[in-house]
């Protein structure tokens, strides 16, 4: 996997130089640094962020990266086919360790028509294993309804085997707090204050 390493720092001035909104797919880059800030509390060590880039443009650059840079890697560079939407890493930009935790970001709940419980389940059991093929990729699904959803439900009904995932997570916020949570093959919830994670984005 061929990657460029990123900064919070960086990221977080190219969403607000050049982000295009919640609704674009710049929502990956502030996913990915609450990702970010999150391995670094359940760690307690630095992380930093990486993308997949496609082949042509390797060239294994690290270190600070002028705005310009970002810009033409984030928009022009990225391998959107890959089950990779963004990785996290143990270490800084200029010394990382060599591989890391890889996420595919999925959004549920925008559709008022389908963002309850069985919607979910079949998002997870259906829609998701069509279109991928196994990878050692966690699944993280964003959470944007305002409904009541049935978690037990959930992993009771899940079809696991052969899943294309080996985790499968979520994240959302209420209240005020951050929830991220493993609902697959482990299970449990952590909750943050959304200041521990979402400070300083603006996009």
């Amino acid at each position: 996997m061929e990657v460029v390493l990123f900064d919070e720092k960086g990221i977080r001035s190219f969403i607000k130089e050049y982000g295009k909104g919640p609704n674009s797919k710049d929502y990956e880059l502030v996913v990915a640094v609450v990702l970010k800030r999150f391995c670094e509390l359940q760690f307690g060590e630095e992380h930093c962020i990486a993308f997949k880039i496609k082949d042509k443009y390797v060239d294994r650059r690290k270190g600070d990266l002028a705005i310009e840079e970002l810009f033409t890697i984030l928009r022009k560079q990225i391998d959107e086919d890959d089950p990779m939407d963004v990785g996290i890493v143990r270490g800084n930009v200029k010394n990382a360790e060599k591989k890391g935790m890889s996420f595919q970001l999925k959004r549920f709940g925008k559709d008022p028509k389908k963002d309850d419980t069985e919607a979910l389940s079949n998002f997870i059991n259906v829609e998701i294993p069509r279109k991928y093929q196994k990878t050692e990729t966690s699944l993280l699904i964003i959470l944007e309804t305002k409904k009541q959803l049935d978690f037990d439900f959930i992993k009771k009904s899940l079809i696991v085997k052969n899943y294309p995932f080996n985790k499968i997570m979520f994240i959302w916020m209420s209240s005020e707090k951050v929830y991220i949570g493993e609902i697959w093959p482990q299970c449990g919830m952590n909750e943050y204050d959304s200041n521990d994670l979402i400070r300083d984005i603006v996009i």
